[in-house]
């Protein structure tokens, strides 16, 4: 049993496969797999450019940077050539990462997508 067994209440829609073009974009794709359990973690952070508001000009400039973290069971081989879909966003996997138990056996994958 996973650590994280009890925390997988999201699903995700599709898992796909894709091959970029010589511009990096999708040229084809492919269904890995469909209705997957998991752990949704949005993070969002929010950079404000200081400068503009203390030279008067009362404006700010934001920067906003938006990932998502989720947890897999093990069963799942992720790749970096992979993109998640759930609802309607797609998000491109960026990196993978395996979590060990205390044994050293793989107890789930944890994917970062933007």
């Amino acid at each position: 049993m996973s650590l994280v067994d009890g925390l997988l209440n999201q699903t995700i829609t599709t898992i796909r496969s894709i091959t970029l073009d010589a511009y990096n974009d999708v040229s084809a794709s492919s269904t890995v797999y469909s209705n997957v359990p998991c752990r949704w973690q949005e993070n969002s952070k929010i950079t404000v450019d200081q400068r503009e508001r203390l030279s008067g000009a009362g404006l700010q400039s934001k920067i906003a940077e938006a990932s998502v973290e989720v947890w897999l069971d093990s069963s799942y081989e992720i790749s970096t050539d992979y993109e998640f879909v759930k609802g309607e966003e797609v998000y491109k996997v960026v990196a993978v990462e395996k979590k060990y138990d205390i044994d050293g056996v793989v107890d789930h994958v944890k994917v970062y997508l933007v």
